[in-house]
């Protein structure tokens, strides 16, 4: 399984977003943690736009696709052990 968020804009489109091995490393890069420290909503955000960005779907920095963005949720708890990437 892999790890999904929800991402809901301001304009009240959403999407789920799934996170690959490349978001993770490239959060954990950013923030200098372990994913299993994860505890901020600037987190899960980084990982959503991460993902918005791999996949192309936003062109974005992080700072401008986050005046987008309504809310960020987790689908599934990437601390899980069942979480496999």
């Amino acid at each position: 399984m892999r790890m999904l968020l929800n991402a809901t804009f301001n304009d009240g489109n959403k999407r789920e977003l799934q996170i690959s091995a490349a978001d993770i490393v490239a959060t954990e890069d950013h923030f200098e943690i372990s994913v299993d420290n994860l505890e901020r909503f600037s987190h899960l955000c980084f990982l959503a736009w991460c993902s918005d960005s791999r996949t192309k779907q936003t062109g974005k920095d992080f700072k401008d696709w986050l005046l987008d963005i309504d809310t960020v949720e987790a689908v599934n708890d990437p601390k899980e052990p069942t979480t496999k990437l």
